[in-house]
């Protein structure tokens, strides 16, 4: 039953796609319309979209990455085309709306060659452009995974924490379009950079099978003071007993609502992860006060303090208890970005969706824009695994 759920999912987006993109073909671009191809596309594309799907699904199902990986492009790039055309739309409409309008202006005067070959290169020319940034989206989204250095600076770090270097891993989702060999790939990447500690700040895997076997990686690269783990709303929606299960096998403490302190060359780290809400009617300031309350329960009053909070959503109540560091993912970065900020940061700017942030009171928070993804599509916000580095300001 478990497979049958995104089947149903990404099939319900095709077929809804494919229905807007049947309706704009053919009165919005009706003289496409005459053409075959055109019509082969609208007809074929959700069927073509439920076919990929499934192959999507069954490579997922008896873990082959191959198979995975031709139903995930192939239904990625339907999608993509698609929406191109949807998105296209309003702007070949008002094209066409304007030419009629200056028309109607103008009844007395004939549109030469030369504007109708404007009109109609422009028209087609808008999808075109939107089907070639979505290729280029989907083509980066199985580049590398970067490894971006990035410092944060604290005043009154103690001497000790100065240079300390944090690798963090999120959402990877393991099982779509990561698979254990990619965190095999990028811990060697990293390796050169000596990270004294790894964390994982959930969504680590969509296949719960895999995870026994990521986290052996992860332990087996003797991080100098260990590697870490906070919980993410997936490892709840793929099997939360399993998940569990594989962290209490491993060398890796899962902190849910706890803390670790440690001492590191004489100064104090508490390290506290928090529980995720799972589902988003659940996210709220009072959830992560609560978790909070519990996490930071018998923390070193003095020491610095790492929070592990899966959702970003967690920083104002972070801020508000003291944190100095919070690491966060669940977003993605949207995936679409511009200068190191995510394309939504405009209408969300309390959405911490990727970056940097900062208090008033010196906490700091980083939100990753994660190792994978359930699309492949990035476009200005590759995948990354900051390397975080503590400095004193």
């Amino acid at each position: 039953m478990e497979i049958l759920r995104p089947i149903i999912f990404f099939s319900s987006i095709i077929l809804i796609l494919g229905i807007i993109t049947f309706l704009i073909m053919r009165f919005i671009y009706s003289r496409w319309w005459t053409r075959g191809w055109i019509k082969t596309f609208a007809y074929g594309a959700p069927l073509g979209g439920i076919v990929f799907v499934t192959i999507w699904m069954i490579g997922t199902y008896i873990n082959s990455s191959a198979i995975t990986i031709i139903g995930a492009i192939g239904f990625a790039v339907l999608v993509i085309a698609n929406f191109a055309m949807i998105v296209s739309a309003p702007i070949s409409g008002a094209v066409r709306i304007s030419n009629a309008v200056w028309k109607k202006i103008n009844p007395s005067r004939k549109t030469d060659i030369s504007r109708r070959r404007f009109i109609a290169r422009t028209i087609a020319a808008v999808p075109a452009f939107t089907l070639t940034l979505g290729g280029i989206g989907t083509a980066r989204s199985f580049s590398g995974i970067s490894i971006p250095e990035i410092p944060m600076k604290f005043r009154g770090l103690a001497g000790g924490l100065d240079g300390l270097k944090i690798l963090q891993i999120s959402d990877a989702h393991l099982g779509y379009y990561v698979f254990p060999e990619d965190i095999e790939n990028l811990l060697a990447k990293a390796r050169p950079m000596k990270p004294d500690i790894i964390l994982l700040t959930g969504d680590i895997s969509d296949q719960v099978e895999t995870l026994p076997a990521v986290l052996e990686m992860v332990s087996a690269g003797k991080p100098r003071y260990g590697a870490y783990a906070c919980l993410g709303n997936h490892e709840y929606y793929r099997g939360i007993s399993k998940a569990k299960q594989a962290f209490e096998n491993s060398d890796i403490p899962l902190l849910i609502n706890r803390n670790i302190n440690k001492e590191i060359n004489g100064a104090r780290i508490s390290i506290i992860g928090v529980d995720d809400p799972r589902y988003m009617q659940n996210v709220s300031p009072d959830f992560y006060r609560n978790a909070l309350k519990k996490g930071l329960a018998g923390a070193d009053e003095d020491s610095f303090k790492l929070l592990l909070c899966h959702r970003p959503d967690g920083f104002d109540s972070a801020a508000e208890a003291g944190i100095n560091l919070t690491l966060s993912g669940h977003t993605h970065g949207a995936q679409v970005g511009l200068g190191r900020r995510s394309v939504l940061e405009g209408i969300m700017p309390e959405g911490y969706l990727w970056g940097k942030y900062s208090k008033p009171n010196g906490s700091l928070l980083y939100t990753s824009s994660g190792v994978g993804h359930w699309f492949p599509f990035r476009l200005g916000c590759p995948r990354e695994a900051p390397l975080i580095i503590l400095k004193s300001a």
